[in-house]
This record gives C-alpha cells, structure tokens and sequence, in this order.
C-alpha cells in the first residue's frame, strides 16, 4: 500500500521545485516508491566547500526538499498544507564522491505531524549525512502567491 495521495513522477516532483534553492543547486527526484522518494544532488561550484567536500548547508537544503516533499505527496493537498518544524542534520562522513544520493522514508505519520528519515549516501555508498524531519500538517489549501 502507497502513502502517496496520487501517483507521481520524479518528473513533476522536479517541476514542483521551480525556482527554489534545490532547483538552483541541480537537485533531482530520481524514484518514487510506496513510501520513500529518492533524489539526487550534484557535487558542483554550488555544493562543494571550501575543501572541495560537500557542503553541509547543500545536504541540508537536500534533506529538507525530499522530506517536505514527501510529506506534501502523503496529505490531501486540497484540504491542507504542511510546514517544516525541525530539522536535525547530523553529518557522519567528508566526502567529494557525487552525486549525492538522498533516500526519504516516514517514520511517523498522523493527522497533525510526521516525521520524515533522510539518508544521504555519496557514490561510494558512504553513509555522508542522515537528517530527521517533522513536518506540521494545517489546515486549509496552500494559499496563492
């Protein structure tokens, strides 16, 4: 059984980006399955350090994007919205190996919050970073620009 609310394609979890920060750094849905989502994040001039490594505030933007994301894919988007409540990103290895690799699972999942696990791996299957999630849920449609 899928958590999604409808199917979906990384195609348009990428066009639901537009102009954001993870558009801006490259990032891009790669796999959408009944309860995770994975993406992509490009090692470039944009999401490197000074050292060449990724940079901790590019895996964050990552971690949050595919859980926030997922998070909008699991709620009636006509009826409510979700906002970010915390994020906590704890970075277990330097690595300049990319991509990086984002995979984003629910560990919790109720009418007001969840609560989203992202794994980041780099190409050498490195676990680089981890990050934990928790989106509010409220009420009403996402109001208009």
């Amino acid at each position: 059984m899928t958590l999604w609310t409808r199917t979906y394609t990384p195609a348009e979890l990428d066009q639901m980006q537009g102009a954001s920060a993870a558009g801006i750094l490259g990032m891009s849905f790669t796999a959408i399955g009944p309860n995770w989502v994975k993406a992509k994040l490009p090692l470039n001039a944009k999401t490197i350090d000074e050292h060449g490594n990724v940079h901790g505030g590019a895996l964050s933007i990552l971690a949050e994007t595919v859980g926030s994301t997922a998070a909008t894919m699991a709620i009636d988007t006509t009826v409510s919205h979700v906002v970010g409540q915390t994020l906590s990103v704890y970075h277990a290895h330097r690595s300049s190996s990319g991509p990086m690799v984002a995979r984003c699972h629910n560990v919790s999942i109720n009418e007001r919050s969840h609560v989203w696990r992202i794994d980041i791996h780099d190409t050498d299957h490195h676990l680089v970073s981890f990050a934990v999630l928790t989106m509010a849920i409220i009420q009403g449609a996402v109001p208009p620009r």
